[in-house]
């Protein structure tokens, strides 16, 4: 994820990572479900992109992809499909 989100920053973008925005937040918190806390982060965190780079299928991944598809937003599955 870092090294596309590099090659992105590289291209003009800037890249957002959620669940790196989330982990710091979450191993410091006293919380029962992390998983839960890691997406609630991370949703909130991707909902002011403008679209998403899915480079790998994960149950958090595939609900990030899911909020912008139902948003109408872009969803990119190469780097080489984000436009300059």
């Amino acid at each position: 994820m870092n090294e596309a989100a590099a090659r992105l920053l590289e291209m003009g973008h800037t890249p957002l990572i959620g669940v790196n925005a989330a982990l710091p937040v979450v191993e410091r918190a006293s919380i029962g479900d992390r998983y839960e806390a890691i997406m609630l982060i991370s949703l909130a965190l991707v909902k002011n992109c403008d679209a998403i780079l899915v480079i790998s299928s994960s149950p958090g991944a595939d609900r990030e992809r899911d909020l912008f598809i139902s948003r109408g937003r872009p969803v990119y599955y190469s780097i080489n499909e984000v436009p300059i």
